[in-house]
Order: structure tokens, then C-alpha cells, then sequence
């Protein structure tokens, strides 16, 4: 909950004009954990470089990007690309 709830603040806070972005899920549980898709229509971003220079969550007071810092630490396995001029969000939590 608390992954889409930050991604989709994300897109809804730095995407391009919210009534023109579509945003899909998809969500797969199996036995040991949950697999989530997110696709987006937003300008597509290197989400690793972005998270490279956001500082520890216990360091950063600032809310900038705080939630994608959150959403690293709480994955156990994320992925975001672009492709067919959409992003997809990929991460896996285990139980």
C-alpha cells in the first residue's frame, strides 16, 4: 500500500499535466510475496541517478523524493523502465 501510495503521489506531484497521464496496475501475489506493476504516461527518468543523491531517510528532513527513498527501503526488488513510450514501475515485496 504504502509503494503505490507514494508512487502515485510522485507521478500525480512531477508528471506532466494529470489529465492528460494515464497510470495502470497490476498486482501478482504468490506464495512468498506480492509482484506490482505500475505503468505510467509521464516523462520517463532514471530513477536509480535520482536516488543516488537523495540522502538516508533518517537524514533527509526535506519531503523531496523522500517517498522513492521509501519506496527503495521497503522493496525487496524495484525496477523502473521505459519502453512503447510507457514507464513501468516493477517491484517485488516478500513476505
Amino acid at each position: 500500500q504504502t509503494i503505490l501510495q507514494e508512487w502515485i503521489t510522485n507521478l500525480s506531484k512531477y508528471g506532466k499535466d494529470n489529465t492528460q497521464a494515464t497510470i495502470d496496475l497490476r498486482a501478482k501475489r504468490s506464495h512468498s510475496g506480492i509482484e506490482i506493476w505500475i505503468w505510467d504516461s509521464n516523462e520517463f527518468f532514471d530513477l536509480r541517478k535520482v536516488l543516488e543523491n537523495v540522502p538516508e531517510l533518517s537524514q533527509n528532513r526535506d519531503a523531496g523524493k523522500r517517498g522513492l527513498k521509501l519506496i527503495e527501503q521497503i522493496s525487496d526488488q524495484f525496477n523502473y523502465r521505459s519502453e512503447h513510450k510507457r514507464n513501468c514501475l516493477y517491484v517485488v515485496k516478500s513476505f
